[in-house]
C-alpha cells in the first residue's frame, strides 16, 4: 500500500485529496493504515514518510496515530 500510494502521489496526483477523490478512496482510512506502520503524510513532499520517533511514541500511546494540524485543516474542507 505504501509503495503504491507514494508512487501514485509522485507520478499522478498533486495531493492526497486528489488521489483519494480520483480513486474513490477514503483519505482517513489511508492515513490511518499507513500510520499503523509508522508513516505519516508530509504535505510539502506529497509523500508518506517515516514518522519521527516522538510521533511514534504519541501514536503508540494514543492508539489512533498522530494528527497533524495540516491534515486536520484539509479534512475539514
Amino acid at each position: 500500500l505504501l509503495s503504491y500510494i507514494n508512487t501514485q502521489l509522485r507520478d499522478n496526483y498533486p495531493s492526497i485529496q486528489e488521489l483519494c477523490s480520483s480513486l474513490d478512496l477514503e483519505q482517513e482510512e489511508i492515513i490511518f493504515k499507513l500510520r499503523a506502520i509508522q508513516y505519516g503524510y508530509d504535505q510539502g513532499r506529497n509523500q508518506f514518510v517515516p514518522m519521527a520517533p516522538a510521533d511514534r511514541v504519541i501514536a503508540a500511546i494514543s492508539g489512533i496515530g498522530v494528527v497533524n494540524i495540516w491534515e486536520l485543516m484539509e479534512l475539514g474542507k
